[in-house]
């Protein structure tokens, strides 16, 4: 897999991250809380027993008349709630205004007698002459995140504060809390209300008829009185939504090594692992992030941790693709004028194939040397280094040579002639001439075609070559000038050369010699037992118990064979040549018996 990296991609992604951590943008607090909100839609609802809600809705309005009630109407819902058993108050009103319809004595002369939490704001503050008789005010003023919607209370001079304090609960030692909407409280209309049900219990009595105050909350749209009795009911249980002081090193500790981790990883495993390595993150982000939240309600901050591995990540497949875009447009502009459409986009899909030595497939070639002849047809097929020796040092010029060749695989299309000079044993160790392919071939079996390939050499050194297929007459010829125009000092180093590598070249020879045999034995031997139903059930039990040894023959001619090796190959041979001369001699005998 192609590994993918770039300077400016990392670097880049350097200066963004931090740049987010330390100037935290709006967009990305807005995330932040959102992701904050998340936790609180895992986990059990809690169902309230020491708070109720007494909603003043639309059906109360109908039954005692438009908003705003006289106050003596709110005084006697308040005596209500303590003949009933209710153990403390609040009304969420602010009286900032005289009672015009004259209610404010009896209002003062009821709250007198019942202790009562009222509420007020920083902008509108009760009357003093009420604020004097009442058990406590409250202040509800609640700030608003960036995103416009309440998830923290300020606790000092708060409501929820004031109720603490009245009922001597110990009051916890921070600034502000965060809600828990998970609370579920009991809440009663007004218009429907079973009093009794307010026994024992801290009662909210608030506005929730239409056009009253809402406000949003990660919980939907609520009502104050909502947000004051759930952050009652939040500081009642003693179990706190907390981040602690710690955290956010711990998450800048993990931003940190986050960062790195793809920086010097990803770019090392490719494209597949990095994608697994990315799943894997989030994955354990999320599960230690639900792990807090559930065990110490502690809500972790991961959201630059992922933006981190996402930008990176991002980058780094970005850099990946234009590479490789940049790679195939150089691939076509080099070689679209050269090659064929079809070969183009195939280099420009496997870049890999574009490399020093080409690609080594299992093809067949003539080579032929200006020193001798030996057909190919005897030769291994498979190594196309092996040569043909056709005209020899010191030979007479000007000079003729024309044998015939063949092809060395079933069905082969066309073959190459290719030209060398020198003393080697190998194509691949003498100086390469000239070569040409002939075309045209017709299909056929191995060694059918007929191929002639004639060599003239004049007195001037130049030498033509010329390959004719008898079959289709295709021919195909090449001149190559200055063939016999080395000086001496070449000519005896190519001697000298040949007789220093004369053993390793004799050694290799036989190797390939011995291959070769092996190749074409085994191709007899499976043309021969392709069909059995003429052999005898001996010799038929014979092939299907040599089976495995031509199977073992065809993994060993695949190896650099040592002496070892050889040997075994040789035995293997000596069976394959024995049973091949059973096989064609019951042939024969079935044969005669037809023709009888």
């Amino acid at each position: 897999m192609n590994k993918f990296t770039s300077t400016w991609a990392v670097v880049v992604s350097v200066i963004i991250l931090l740049a987010l951590k330390v100037y935290n943008p709006i967009p990305l607090q807005t995330l932040q809380l959102k992701t904050f909100d998340l936790y609180q839609k895992f986990g059990n609802n809690y169902q309230s027993k020491s708070l109720v809600l007494i909603d003043i809705s639309d059906n109360s309005l109908n039954l005692y008349g438009q908003w705003p009630w006289k106050r003596d109407q709110l005084g006697r819902a308040v005596i209500k709630a303590y003949q009933n058993g209710a153990a403390l108050v609040f009304l969420n009103v602010v009286f900032v205004h005289k009672d015009r319809l004259g209610g404010d004595e009896m209002f003062l002369k009821m709250i007198s007698k019942y202790p009562v939490i009222l509420t007020e704001t920083k902008d509108a503050k009760n009357l003093i002459s009420i604020k004097r008789k009442v058990l406590g005010v409250g202040n509800v003023d609640v700030p608003i995140d960036v995103d416009g919607t309440i998830r923290k209370l300020p606790l000092e001079n708060s409501v929820p504060e004031t109720i603490l304090k009245i009922i001597k609960f110990k009051i916890p030692k921070q600034d502000d809390i965060w809600i828990d909407f998970r609370h579920q409280i009991p809440r009663i209309d007004h218009a429907e209300l079973d009093w009794s049900s307010v026994k024992g219990k801290i009662v909210f009595i608030g506005a929730t008829f239409s056009g009253s105050t809402y406000v949003l909350t990660p919980d939907g749209l609520k009502n104050p009185h909502d947000i004051m009795a759930m952050s009652t009911e939040t500081l009642l249980s003693g179990k706190y939504i907390t981040r602690p002081d710690w955290l956010p090193k711990l998450e800048w500790i993990g931003f940190i090594l986050g960062l790195l981790a793809f920086v010097l990883i990803i770019p090392r495993v490719g494209l597949l692992w990095s994608a697994v390595l990315l799943f894997v993150a989030y994955a354990d982000i999320a599960i230690g992030s639900v792990y807090l939240w559930h065990s110490k309600m502690i809500i972790t901050d991961w959201s630059y941790i992922a933006i981190a591995m996402t930008i990176v990540w991002t980058h780094l497949i970005y850099n990946n693709f234009a590479r490789e875009n940049r790679l195939k447009l150089q691939i076509k502009k080099q070689f679209e004028h050269y090659l064929e459409p079809k070969m183009v986009k195939k280099l420009q899909q496997n870049p890999d194939l574009l490399k020093l030595g080409g690609e080594t497939k299992e093809l067949t070639f003539l080579f032929c040397d200006i020193r001798g002849f030996t057909p190919l047809s005897e030769k291994y097929q498979k190594n196309p280094a092996e040569l043909t020796k056709v005209i020899n040092r010191n030979s007479t010029i000007p000079t003729q040579r024309s044998e015939l060749f063949s092809t060395a695989v079933d069905n082969q299309p066309n073959v190459e002639i290719h030209v060398l000079q020198g003393e080697r044993e190998f194509a691949d160790d003498n100086k390469s001439l000239g070569k040409f392919r002939l075309n045209g071939i017709r299909p056929a079996r191995r060694g059918e075609p007929q191929i002639q390939v004639s060599f003239d050499l004049d007195v001037d050194g130049v030498l033509s070559v010329k390959a004719n297929d008898k079959d289709s007459g295709e021919q195909q010829s090449i001149v190559i000038e200055g063939a016999s125009t080395l000086d001496k000092k070449e000519i005896e180093e190519m001697i000298q050369n040949a007789e220093k590598f004369a053993s390793a070249d004799k050694e290799r020879r036989e190797k390939v010699n011995l291959k070769t045999k092996a190749y074409n034995l085994i191709d007899e031997y499976e043309k021969l037992t392709n069909t059995t139903e003429n052999l005898s059930e001996d010799l038929k039990n014979k092939v299907t118990e040599f089976n495995p040894e031509i199977t073992n023959l065809k993994e060993l001619v695949t190896k650099e064979l040592s002496v070892v090796e050889s040997n075994e190959i040789n035995k293997i041979i000596t069976k394959v040549e024995q049973i091949i001369s059973q096989i064609t001699s019951e042939n024969e005998k079935e044969n005669d018996n037809l023709d009888k």
